[in-house]
Order: C-alpha cells, then structure tokens, then sequence
C-alpha cells in the first residue's frame, strides 16, 4: 500500500511496520513507487524499477565482497619472510577475491532476492553489512558504525555485525581493543 505525501514516512520510521522495524527499505520502497507513478502518469508502480534498483545494489554487493575478501586475504601477506614470494601471492590473492565475488555474484541464495520485487529488504541489508565489515577491517570504526546503524535498519539480523566484526579482526591477525567493541 503506497501511502499519500509524509503519512507513509512517519509510520515507517515511528514503529513496526509490516510485523517488521525496516524504515530503510520501506522508505526507499515508497520513493520509488512515487517516483514510477509520477514519470509514468499511472496509478500503479511500475516494478522495472524495484528489478533494476535490485540488480543494481546485487552489483555493488558482489564489489564489495571482492574488496572484503582482497582485504582479509592481505593478512597472509604480512607474514611473508621472503618479498620475492609477495608478487606470487599478490595475483593469487586477486583471482581468489575474483572467484569469491563471483560465486557470491552467481549464488542462487543471492540471485533469488534479486528476482523478486520486495528482495530489496535483502539486498540492502547485505549492501550495509558488507559495508560495515569492509570499514571494520579497513579500521574505519566511525564509519563502520553509521553504516552498522543504517543495516539495523533494514533489517534487525544485523544486530550480529559487531560479534562478526570481532571475528574477522582474529581472522586477519589484528587483536580488537576496547575500541572495537564499541562498533
């Protein structure tokens, strides 16, 4: 139901909606149905545009997993003895990120919300999450925790991030301090 003018806004944004606290999706939801059904004179959204805005967050996603993965594939790199082997490890480092992304791209469990009109919620969950584990474990902790707010509100199962955030800290060698727990 696409609701008239601020009415919509303010009750996405004031509680649970739809049995679910997701402002983020909702409201972009709301904007693009207005959007469609301002350029097309039609009553009725048009849903090319909900495809297009899926597929194109799918894209950004799959970018950001090869970023993720390129980062947490340098941690090796640092304990390297021998810098000969750094170039070596370099190009392979690149084509794993490449097929990580790629398999991500491809998934059918990652394509299935792409498909489906409403698969946004998804997607756009996944676009801040991966976003805030890449600024994590880049040590942009200030920015990792905007974009952590903005997944909770797509989507309360990001409430897992900062556990996830620590996790990948270990992963890549480096030890959270109290800092870090403040994600």
């Amino acid at each position: 139901i696409i609701f008239s003018g601020f009415k919509s806004y303010r009750l996405y944004w004031s509680g649970i909606y739809a049995g679910l606290f997701a402002p983020v999706p909702f409201t972009v939801w709301t904007l693009l149905a207005q959007f469609s059904q301002a350029l097309f004179q039609d009553s009725q959204p048009q849903p090319f545009f909900y495809h297009a805005l899926n597929l194109f967050f799918h894209i950004l996603n799959s970018g950001l997993v090869y970023l993720l993965l390129h980062e947490l594939l340098d941690a090796p790199a640092r304990n390297l003895k021998k810098k000969k082997e750094l170039p070596e490890y370099e190009y392979q480092r690149n084509w794993a990120a490449l097929l990580g992304a790629a398999l991500f791209a491809l998934h059918p469990v990652q394509v299935e919300a792409v498909a489906w009109a409403t698969g946004f919620k998804d997607i756009i969950f996944g676009f801040f999450s991966l976003l805030c584990m890449y600024y994590v474990v880049r040590d942009r902790l200030w920015a990792a925790s905007i974009v952590y707010v903005l997944a909770l509100f797509s989507k309360p199962t990001a409430a897992i991030l900062p556990l996830l955030g620590i996790w990948f800290l270990f992963m890549t060698g480096q030890k959270p301090s109290r800092r870090y727990l403040y994600i």
